[in-house]
């Protein structure tokens, strides 16, 4: 397995933390490389601001009126294959302006369609700036497994107004031939 997690801390979290950024974002259109928001713009109106500061990513005030369906922070990984039992561990220092259980999930681009993986854990964000972890052991009926795909991890953002502040983030993977699965494997897991 290439490493596009690591390619990615690199490449484009690290061009996150070097921009300058004071500007209202764009659906679907990156802001920095392969780093890009997404909402449905039929049944909501979404501003999203992003600015930074030095040593951090970014702070992101959303406006939202209406319900949108969909309201996403996209961060395009690349092209790899994930095998059942892999786990996916995002570390992130950051904050939101009320305590908030993010969800996470990976969408993969293989050849025979999109499919969307969501994970288990949320990424929990407080008030408080903090450190916080989110694990996503990939099961058998994850139907990305075993197949190359290019991956993309997403935010699913709050469909109301808020600031989320993201001072650093680190995104890995351990592979199952090291046997340290977030969540226990029963009999029913397999099945």
């Amino acid at each position: 397995m290439s490493d596009i997690f690591d390619v990615f801390t690199r490449g484009p979290l690290a061009a996150l933390r070097a921009a300058e950024l004071s500007e209202t974002l764009v659906n679907d259109a990156q802001f920095t490389p392969k780093i890009y928001p997404s909402w449905d713009n039929e049944a909501a109106q979404v501003t999203l601001t992003a600015t930074s500061a030095r040593d951090e990513l970014v702070q992101i005030a959303g406006a939202v009126t209406g319900a949108p369906r969909w309201l996403t922070l996209n961060f395009d990984l690349g092209s790899t294959t994930l095998q059942v039992g892999d786990v996916l561990c995002l570390l992130v220092e950051g904050s939101m302006d009320q305590t908030t259980d993010v969800a996470l999930f990976l969408r993969s681009a293989t050849s025979w369609g999109t499919e969307d993986t969501p994970w288990l854990e949320p990424l929990r964000l407080n008030t408080e700036n903090r450190v916080t972890a989110a694990f996503h052991t990939l099961a058998p009926f994850d139907a990305i497994c075993g197949n190359e795909g290019y991956h993309t991890l997403a935010f699913d953002l709050p469909a109301a107004d808020f600031s989320l502040h993201l001072r650093a983030m680190r995104l890995f993977c351990i592979p199952a031939s090291r046997g340290l699965a977030s969540v226990p494997y029963t009999l029913s897991s397999e099945a």
